[in-house]
Formats: C-alpha cells, sequence, structure tokens
C-alpha cells in the first residue's frame, strides 16, 4: 500500500450510526431489517425485526466480497453454531446465522446503549469505571478465546456500554470478521481487515492471526481510554501500520506502574509475548476496584447562604492525567488525525505545566506535580473539594493575582430530561463574575465535570440511570481575591426517563 492510496471509508472504518432508507428490506423468510445503523470494515449493521414476533434485532449483513469467496462462506457455515452457542454476560448474544442466496447475516440481540467511542467522546465515565467496562470485555474476549474463535475488530465501537444499576455495563459486539477471515482468504482479497488504529503489528504483516491480536487491540483501547489518546498516529494508513509494527508506545506520565504494566504488555509486539485476555480482565478489574477504593473527594451540596472562607486540607491528587474541558475535534476511527500528526478526536490534550508555587506562609496545597484541588464555600465553617478523577482541578493563569483562590458561585439551573438516560442542564450566565473560570457540573453530591470559560451555559450529560432521582447543581468557577455574594440557588432535581421536567 503506498502513502497515497485513497481508501474508502466505507471499506476501512467504522462510521457512525445513521438512519438509513426507510423501506423495509426482508432478509430470508424470518426477518425484516429497517434502516442501517453502523458500518463498518465487514459490512453494515441493520435495526430489523423477527417476522415471528416483531422481535427488535440488530443484524450485521457482510460484504459482497465475502459470499463470493467459497472458502468465505464455508467458514462462515462452519462458526454458525459456535457463534450461536457463545454466551457470557458480557457478549452481545448471537440469536442467529444466516446464508441464503448471495446473502450473509448476523442475527444479534439489539441493544439500547451507547458505544464506548460514544462515552469517551462525552466523558461521562471515570478511570476505574475504564478499567472496569474494559476488564468486562477482556472477560467476554476470553470466553470467545475458549470457543476457538479470534473477534479480530476489537475497537471502542464494538463495545456497547449500558447500565445496570448506577455503574456502566460492557457488552463485546460484530462478530462480522470473527467466522469468515482467516490469512487466506485476506490474501485473495488483497485487504487488511479490522481498523488500522487497533490492528496487530501480526495482521499488518500477513502473519497467522489469534487471540493475541484481539488482546494488543485491547490494549489499545485501554491506553485510549486512560490517557485520552491512542498510542499510535498518524496522517495516513501506510505511516499508522508502520508504526504498529515499528514503533514502542509512550507511556503517559498519569499511568501507574501497574497501569502500565497491564497496558504496555498487551501492546507487545511478539503475539506469544502478550498476556490472555482472561489475565487481562482480571487485572484490569482488580486495578479498578482499587481506584475506586480510594478515600473519595467530600462533595459540596450548594450553600444556601454565604459564608466564610474554610481553612484548606492537604489532598491527593488523582491518579490519572486531567482531561481537557475543550471539545474534541474529529478522529477518524483508524487513527488517522484530520489534517495533522496530533490526536484528535477522542482525546485529552496534555495536562497544563503546574504554575510556580506560592510563598512558604501560604503553601497548605499538598504539591503532587500540580495543583489538585481547589477550596469551595460550603455549608456549616466550609467544606473541601478534591476533583474528581475525570477532571482535573483550575489552574491558575498567569493573569490571576497572586493571591486570589478558588470560589464556587452556585447559579439558579433547570433540569430537563430530552432522552432516557440524558438530561440538559440550562444555566445562568456567569461569564461575567470576577475571575470566572468555566462551570463546575455536579450529579447529587458528585462532581462530573469542569467546562472551559468559553462554554455556552448548557451541559448535557448522557448516561445517567433512567429510573432514579438525581438533583443537579452547576457552579461558576470563580478566582478572586473578592468574591460576591453567594445567591439563593437551588438544586434541580428529576428522573430521567425522557419526559420528566424540573421538580
Amino acid at each position: 500500500m503506498s502513502e497515497s492510496d485513497a481508501v474508502d471509508p466505507e471499506e476501512i472504518e467504522t462510521l457512525p450510526p445513521t438512519l438509513g432508507p426507510s423501506t423495509v428490506t426482508p432478509l430470508g423468510s424470518s426477518y425484516l431489517l429497517e434502516q442501517v445503523i453502523g458500518s463498518g470494515a465487514s459490512g453494515r449493521v441493520w435495526q430489523g425485526k423477527r417476522r415471528s414476533d416483531g422481535r427488535p434485532v440488530a443484524v450485521k449483513v457482510l460484504r459482497a466480497e465475502f459470499s463470493e469467496d467459497p472458502i468465505a462462506v464455508t467458514r462462515f457455515l462452519r462458526q454458525r453454531t459456535v457463534l450461536k452457542g457463545l454466551d457470557h454476560p458480557h457478549l452481545v448474544p448471537v440469536m442467529d446465522v444466516v446464508a441464503e442466496g448471495d446473502v450473509l447475516a448476523i442475527v444479534m440481540d439489539l441493544v439500547d446503549g451507547e458505544d464506548l467511542r460514544q462515552v469517551l467522546n462525552a466523558r461521562t465515565l471515570r478511570p476505574d469505571q475504564h478499567l472496569a467496562v474494559l476488564g468486562q470485555a477482556a472477560g467476554a474476549l476470553a470466553a470467545v478465546h475458549a470457543a476457538d474463535v479470534t473477534h479480530r475488530d476489537i475497537k471502542p465501537e464494538n463495545i456497547l456500554i449500558t447500565r445496570r444499576g448506577v455503574e456502566p455495563h460492557a457488552l463485546l459486539t460484530d462478530f462480522g470478521l470473527a467466522g469468515i477471515a482467516d490469512a487466506a482468504t485476506l490474501t485473495r482479497m488483497s485487504q487488511v481487515l479490522g481498523t488500522p488504529a487497533y490492528v496487530a503489528p501480526e495482521m499488518v504483516s500477513g502473519r497467522p492471526v489469534g487471540p493475541p491480536a484481539d488482546v494488543y487491540a485491547i490494549g489499545v483501547t485501554l491506553y485510549e481510554a486512560l490517557a485520552g489518546r491512542r498510542p499510535f498516529v498518524a496522517s495516513n494508513h501506510h505511516a499508522l501500520m508502520r508504526a504498529h509494527i515499528e514503533d514502542e508506545p509512550e507511556r503517559p506520565a498519569s499511568f501507574s506502574d501497574d497501569i502500565w504494566e497491564l497496558v504496555r504488555s498487551c501492546l507487545d509486539k511478539d503475539p506469544d509475548a502478550r498476556p490472555t485476555a482472561g489475565t487481562v480482565a482480571e487485572r484490569a478489574l482488580e486495578l479498578a476496584r482499587q481506584s475506586s477504593a480510594r478515600p473519595a473527594p467530600v462533595p459540596p451540596p450548594p450553600p444556601p447562604e454565604p459564608v466564610s472562607e474554610p481553612e484548606p486540607v492537604a489532598v491527593r491528587r488523582p491518579t490519572f492525567e486531567p482531561s481537557s474541558a475543550r471539545a474534541p475535534a474529529e478522529m477518524t476511527s483508524e487513527g488517522v488525525a484530520q489534517g495533522a500528526q496530533e490526536t484528535t478526536g477522542a482525546t485529552r490534550p496534555a495536562p497544563q505545566e503546574p504554575p510556580p508555587p506560592t510563598p512558604q506562609k501560604k503553601r497548605r496545597w499538598l504539591l503532587v506535580g500540580a495543583i489538585a484541588a481547589c477550596a469551595l464555600l460550603g455549608t456549616g465553617g466550609g467544606i473541601w473539594m478534591q476533583q474528581s478523577q475525570d477532571e482535573a482541578a483550575p489552574t491558575v493563569g498567569p493573569s490571576t493575582r497572586p493571591n486570589a483562590s478558588p470560589h464556587n458561585y452556585f447559579l439558579p439551573v433547570t433540569a430537563t430530561s430530552v432522552a432516557p438516560g440524558t438530561v440538559q442542564l440550562k444555566f445562568s450566565d456567569g461569564s461575567a463574575l470576577p475571575g470566572f473560570s468555566g462551570y463546575l457540573i455536579y450529579r447529587g453530591p458528585t462532581f462530573l465535570r469542569k467546562t472551559e470559560p468559553g462554554a455556552e451555559p448548557v451541559a448535557v450529560v448522557k448516561l445517567v440511570e433512567p429510573s432514579t432521582r438525581y438533583c443537579w447543581t452547576v457552579a461558576a468557577l470563580l478566582m478572586t481575591e473578592h468574591p460576591p455574594p453567594l445567591p439563593k440557588a437551588k438544586p434541580s432535581c428529576l428522573v430521567a426517563n425522557g419526559r420528566a421536567q424540573t421538580s
């Protein structure tokens, strides 16, 4: 492949779900296809239903090249029983495998949720939750590998995220390449199938492909979820493939020794040196438990009346890299940046350098490489808040006065549920307040994220448990010596069922 080769996105990357034609298309005698909801390396995914009872289904219709290849068809039919027999709590069940005429299709449960790519873009999960959902996906992979099946297309788009209670629940999906692709088939088609950002070195170089290739892709996804960027990014597919074969990933400064050892081992160039999917699952879930067991920050309820400034206390910096409040730019699914080498898309820019330390008499903050928390006004003498692991504490810019300190100025807010599991917050514009540095979003006692100073006074929060009533508050973060008097702002409470308004 030359660097100038044109690549049809339909053949390589997974496209975001889009509505397809409104006409109903029959699939054999048992299913009706209603609309296209996704497209990827091995074919298109349709939303449809079963004729007999109207049950909603997702149908992966494979590309015509496979149905025209006798060996691919034979492998597909051989894998039919195996795919239908796969059973794991973190797998989307395969209901049926269809081979009629020139059509090969895999019928699966239709899952109501978001894929991991959407979740990474929305930044709604904590680092320990990223470890947990990818540990769950690795556990599902272990079950797939135990059935002597290699998935071959692990990536965020093929990991669906639903909710079981308040915690995210991962479901591995899309076995389009698992049942049909072998080295000989791919050679005849002159294709490297899979998504370029996640393909293992052995897939690029044409060597035998097995379960270690899936582990490599899980490693790329782990790196991306925890660091906010992928280990390898290039301006074209040729350079990206070469990076998978030749380049070593750079260790992010925020990775602990244990996390880096897990991710690095998954990304080993030697397939035999990578851990099994089962080992990855056990280690990722253990690291998630360790991370979530750390002392949680004291949450700030909105204060009804102004109170005096509390004495600061020492806190620990979150383990993981801070995320940026900037809206993410676009990144193609294969990992090629649009118009630049730098990582974009579902990424977090590198953290800013911390400001110079304050004089000794002011140094009551615990410094662990960067300022990690901010003081705020609270009820009954004040509350100290540590930023959650998803966000960096606000840093003091060069123009901030040396004696300025952070204050939370809670704003009137109205919450509405625009769809099941989704809440829209509209609040007063605080940009004219002294020392305005962005908005802080809270769900009950939990700090969710900070916006950039130029953000509009509106926020959308997804993946909210749709049957639980939550109260929402928004504060303007002010870096100033003289904060204004606090307004009497009340929380906005509702159930995120797609119909509820503020109560």
